[in-house]
């Protein structure tokens, strides 16, 4: 524990519906060197503390391997703070920066934490955001949740308000780092009562559910591939779609696969082990690199097995060069069951034929009109106003008498507009508003000849009388 006034505690740098985080320039991480922040309870918030003791006891319990990939992954709560007798907070390390990324917002750029709700967006949006994720990318990110999942599971931790919110990417590597720990169940308590983020809850489908188990982190890690890897035009579908009909057709079957089995009832999800074998699949199969490196890299992994994926591998610290090594108890849940292997069978690929540019083209991404086409759509409306108004003149200029200046007006209008929209239909023909161009084109003949005859006609009566 320690005291909140022997803290040099800085400018606030987030805040939270329970907390708020600030700066602390005065010490630091012991175990690996990273800056630490303070995150101070609001009045109204009452954590138990003595579960949040349990909190920071468990990190001090993990091995120096462990605890070099718990703060890779995750702001866990390290040292507990107290102020006038009662604890006020805790220590976390810095979120590190590979996790913070310039994002290019309707208002400008804007360098913000790297939430993966601002990877749920349709690829016109990433575009636009400057985001570019690929298909390998994102089985990459989500095998990284995988990893964290197992670790947490296997310590008796879970999530709990598992969400899009809650969890950092970082495009560099692939990585991932989780948010809010000290929301999250360790051993069955909760230093807070279990809270679900509208349209991540799993009790919004299965509402007898108990919240905090690994089988409802599998659920709402079904709902993260789901509309990570989803397709569709209306960004509403990315924050609350559960519907998998909305995979692209060249998802791979056994992606598709699991995901459904993890919408499913609890007794009926799969295994983290199933879904690391599968994204394993997924990231070979992806044509995303050129092809020599990806033969390269199935050639490597192509017997890899569900205990291989799982090994540890935290971020590169200056002072740490041995590897890690894996987890312990892999072996008694590192192989999927029989059912999930054959559920989730993986594909054989064809041989390499050809090389592929890097970086890849979007696959299956919405088609849009060319710029020829949006073109001739917009001359083909306008052939449309003007055929309709220069008509509308013609006929009311034919019923006046040629001595009547508004009749000269009118024609001259006509004269003008008529032509136009004969050039503009014909062509506009060649656009998406072909209907519009044909109008539009019909009436700029006819009445363009209208109007002439009557013009002429009436010119040569005036000069005969």
């Amino acid at each position: 524990m320690i005291a909140k006034n022997s803290l040099e505690v800085g400018g606030e740098l987030a805040e939270g519906s329970f907390g708020s985080v600030y700066s602390v320039t005065n010490i630091q991480c012991q175990a690996t060197g990273q800056g630490y922040v303070y995150k101070e309870y609001k009045q109204y918030a009452r954590p138990d503390a003595d579960i949040l003791v349990s909190f920071s006891d468990f990190y001090y319990s993990l091995s120096t391997n462990d605890k070099y990939y718990l703060n890779s992954i995750c702001c866990w709560p390290h040292e507990l703070v107290e102020d006038k007798g009662s604890t006020s907070g805790f220590l976390m390390i810095r979120i590190p920066e590979k996790f913070f990324r310039p994002i290019n917002f309707s208002g400008g750029p804007k360098v913000v934490e790297a939430k993966f709700e601002h990877l749920l967006l349709p690829e016109r949006l990433l575009k636009r955001r400057q985001l570019p994720l690929t298909d390998k990318a994102r089985y990459k990110l989500l095998l990284s949740v995988v990893r964290g999942l197992n670790f947490f599971h296997q310590r008796g931790a879970c999530i709990g308000d598992f969400s899009h919110s809650n969890i950092l990417f970082s495009l560099c590597d692939c990585s991932v780092f989780f948010l809010d720990c000290d929301s999250f169940r360790l051993s069955g308590d909760t230093v807070f009562t279990q809270t679900e983020t509208g349209n991540w809850g799993v009790r919004e489908r299965y509402p007898e559910e108990e919240l905090a188990t690994p089988e409802s982190d599998i659920y709402k890690l079904g709902l993260l591939a789901l509309r990570l890897l989803m397709k569709s035009g209306n960004s509403a579908h990315y924050q609350a779609s559960a519907n998998t009909d909305r995979l692209p057709v060249h998802i791979e079957a056994g992606v598709k696969a699991i995901i459904e089995d993890s919408l499913k009832d609890a007794s009926n999800r799969p295994a983290l082990a199933a879904w690391s074998s599968v994204l394993h699949t997924a990231i070979v199969s992806c044509i995303s690199e050129p092809a020599a490196q990806r033969a390269a890299v199935a050639s490597s992994v192509k017997s890899a097995s569900a205990s291989e994926v799982f090994n540890v591998f935290p971020t590169s610290v200056a002072s740490r060069s041995a590897a890690v090594a894996p987890l312990p108890s892999q072996a008694s849940q590192a192989q999927p069951s029989k059912r999930e292997q054959q559920r989730y069978k993986p594909i054989t690929l064809p041989p390499v034929q050809e090389q592929y540019s890097y970086p890849p083209v979007q696959e299956h991404s919405t088609p849009q009109p060319s710029a020829q086409k949006k073109q001739g759509g917009k001359l083909g409306l306008t052939s449309f106003v003007l055929g309709i108004a220069g008509s509308a003149c013609a006929l009311i200029g034919f019923f006046l008498h040629y001595s009547n200046p508004l009749f000269y007006f009118l024609a001259i209008i006509s004269a003008f507009s008529l032509p136009l929209a004969f050039i503009f239909g014909w062509i506009g023909l060649r656009g998406s508003k072909r209907g519009f161009s044909m109008t539009g084109l019909v009436l700029g003949a006819v009445y363009t000849v209208v109007v002439l005859w009557q013009v002429i006609v009436r010119a040569l009566w005036s000069l005969m009388n």
